[in-house]
């Protein structure tokens, strides 16, 4: 008998009950104890729900991290859509590159340019109340065409540049859907 597994099952099963059930539809309440941190400090910036987003958007930062986002001058920008709830199907960091700390999550239920281009109008609307501007001069991203769009669209003096790793991922992809894998591997 795995002792191993016995212990982290209960463990996985006490905290569960800490925490409310997974949503089963884009209408849940998100609780206070997980809009808030410590203190009582915000950390969701935005939840709305759009016909224009095609369902939920959820922007969630704290003001520490969005201090760190409105200096940078340089961001990086990277998502997945392989693990998440049904509900939720994309999830969006936002990384100052000063340190390379996340300092921004969004949280879609699509991977839609209209949904994207509410995003930079949230950091917007963030750097109004911080009494500064939002003017990064690069953007670093994976190679989601919706959210480069939507980046041109209202970062119109921000430079844009693909990421090098996800440029040699589409490469490597490539190589491997077209039966090249091993004369790649021998050479």
């Amino acid at each position: 008998m795995n002792f191993l597994f016995i212990s982290e099952s209960g463990l996985l099963k006490s905290r569960r009950k800490m925490y409310p059930p997974l949503p089963t539809c884009q209408n849940f309440v998100i609780p206070d104890f997980i809009s808030k941190i410590i203190d009582s400090i915000p950390f969701l910036l935005f939840d709305q729900t759009r016909d224009e987003f095609g369902g939920r958007l959820l922007v969630f930062s704290l003001r520490s991290q969005m201090d760190l986002l409105l200096k940078a001058t340089v961001l990086m920008a990277d998502g997945t859509f392989d693990y998440l709830n049904k509900f939720i199907v994309y999830s969006h960091c936002s990384s100052a590159l000063l340190l390379a700390y996340p300092v921004l999550f969004a949280l879609t239920s699509n991977r839609k340019e209209a949904t994207y281009i509410a995003i930079p109008d949230v950091i917007r609307t963030e750097a109004q109340h911080h009494g500064v501007s939002f003017a990064s001069h690069m953007f670093i991203s994976d190679y989601e065409q919706a959210w480069t769009n939507a980046v041109q669209r209202k970062l119109i003096t921000t430079s844009i540049s693909e990421c090098w790793f996800h440029h040699v991922q589409a490469i490597y992809r490539w190589i491997q859907s077209n039966g090249l894998s091993k004369t790649y591997q021998e050479h």
